[in-house]
């Protein structure tokens, strides 16, 4: 009985749906389209702020006039700016996250978008940076006390002091839960640390050293060193061909003892790895747990286990400096593309451009969707403290989800919800070096033999990409991160 009217009622319906569309058509015809900008292809620029557009357009300017300029024989002749951190510390842009201190209290987007312009011009630049603001102030700032803040972050802030970050051994890399770095404490209550560490960025000009080793109880606890610590050394690390502009080196540690009060009194906790194979749910929060390394107790299962903060502190400061790698990389990538579509249209072969060829176009266009799609994925991608030093628990470590224009009170929501989880990290920091590093070889490849010429900035950004692909989580390992969560089964060992 109620078929007809029903009909009757979808029939009317879909009448006034056509007469709606057809309306809309003939008004989308008689107007015209938003006009393309390839250089924006997904319009980024609207989606920041007025704050974050000035930050960005200031550090525009100064790596165009200040670093590009000298970035070529920098790299040659593997001649580091000594004065790149004191200009950047100027411009308030070391530590710009952070609250006080003279650091500039910005958005993470900002961070990100200063990121991409200084990786514009070479990923050195950005790697330096990187480590002063993320893996050197961010663990001071989260972990340290009140009296190591005030001692230490104001200088850094200015790029007075320069900073480096010990974590990677010689024979321990993806793994560096298994370092035999030890600070083991003496009669005095002081520490003594001996080992080393391999493949660090600033080591060899560094006057703060943050270090990571296992305390006497096998914990993993977070130390501030100086560079006139009796039994330290940073040598240089020789022969590299990537990153060529910065400075890489080891540290090595011979019985050099640390006073109790440069131990990070916020980071510490053993590194657990569990096997077990009756439950693959508590398999699964467990394996997350340890990634993320926050204090919680499996009461689901039968199999409790309490997972105590191990690398969480580490692990922090990398998941900070992922992020920013995930903007600095496609600063690369845009500007490889942009020296490639220069390049192939003004190169005439065979009586026309390059550029009017078929796979030139296809390159340009892969080129253009990876890196607008990268930006979009970076923008949406806003990192947080671990640590909640408001409540003194462990909490998600976060890339959270954000809407448009990101300030600190949204930061703030998205941190108090613990809406996020490190794989969105993973994703973008994998995705991201992966997609630069193609663009940049396809890059060179149009240039043909010029592309191996470092008038053209592109073989150097290649070749630096290399490093910056396997760094901090290589291409692989963020892989076996995914799809451990995809399968629910961990393959790391």
């Amino acid at each position: 009985m109620y078929a007809r009217p029903f009909a009757n009622m979808l029939s009317s319906v879909l009448r006034r749906s056509s007469a709606v569309a057809r309306s809309r058509v003939v008004s989308r015809a008689a107007s015209s389209y938003a006009k393309f900008n390839w250089e924006d292809p997904l319009d980024l620029e609207s989606q920041l702020s007025d704050e974050e557009k000035m930050i960005r357009d200031m550090a525009k300017a100064f790596c165009q006039e200040e670093l590009l300029p000298i970035v070529t024989e920098a790299n040659r002749h593997e001649k580091p700016d000594a004065q790149l951190l004191p200009k950047l510390g100027e411009l308030g842009l070391l530590g710009p996250t952070i609250q006080g201190y003279g650091c500039s209290g910005t958005s993470y987007v900002a961070y990100g978008l200063v990121a991409r312009e200084v990786e514009r011009v070479d990923s050195a630049y950005r790697s330096a940076m990187s480590v002063q603001s993320s893996l050197v102030m961010h663990p001071i700032n989260t972990f340290g006390s009140d009296e190591q803040k005030e001692k230490y972050l104001p200088g850094l802030a200015k790029g007075e002091l320069v900073g480096c970050f010990g974590l990677t051994e010689p024979n321990h890399g993806s793994d560096p839960g298994s370092m035999v770095t030890t600070a083991k404490k003496n009669a005095d209550g002081d520490y003594v640390m001996n080992g080393a560490k391999n493949w660090i960025t600033n080591s060899p000009v560094a006057d703060v050293f943050v270090v990571w080793a296992k305390d006497d109880e096998g914990d993993i606890r977070g130390f501030i060193l100086e560079k006139d610590f009796p039994g330290l050394s940073a040598p240089k690390i020789e022969g590299k061909f990537s990153l060529r502009a910065g400075t890489t080196g080891m540290i090595f540690f011979d019985d050099v003892v640390i006073p109790a009060k440069n131990m990070l009194p916020k980071a510490k906790g053993k590194f657990q790895r569990f096997h077990t194979t009756n439950c693959w749910a508590c398999d699964v929060f467990c394996d997350v747990v340890v990634f993320l390394t926050r204090v919680d107790i499996c009461t689901d299962h039968v199999c409790q286990r309490h997972i105590l903060p191990g690398l969480g502190g580490p692990f922090s400061c990398l998941n900070s400096a992922r992020y920013g790698i995930s903007w600095g990389v496609m600063g690369a990538a845009e500007f490889c593309m942009h020296q490639a579509r220069e390049y192939t249209l003004d190169r005439t072969q065979f009586g026309r451009p390059l550029a009017n060829n078929q796979i030139i176009q296809l390159k340009l266009a892969n080129m253009l969707t990876d890196i607008a799609l990268g930006l979009q994925g970076s923008l949406r991608s806003a990192l947080f403290c671990l640590l909640c030093v408001v409540c003194e628990r462990w909490c998600v470590d976060a890339s959270g989800l954000v809407t448009g224009v990101v300030g600190t009170r949204r930061l703030g929501q998205h941190f108090d919800n613990g809406t996020v989880a490190p794989e969105m990290i993973s994703i973008m920091k994998r995705n991201n070096c992966g997609k630069a590093l193609e663009i940049a070889r396809n890059a060179r490849d149009m240039l043909g033999g010029n592309g191996i010429s470092d008038e053209y900035h592109i073989i150097r950004h290649m070749m630096n990409l290399e490093a910056v692909n396997t760094y901090e989580g290589t291409h692989d390992i963020h892989a076996l991160i995914l799809g451990r969560q995809i399968t629910g089964l961990q393959a790391f060992f």
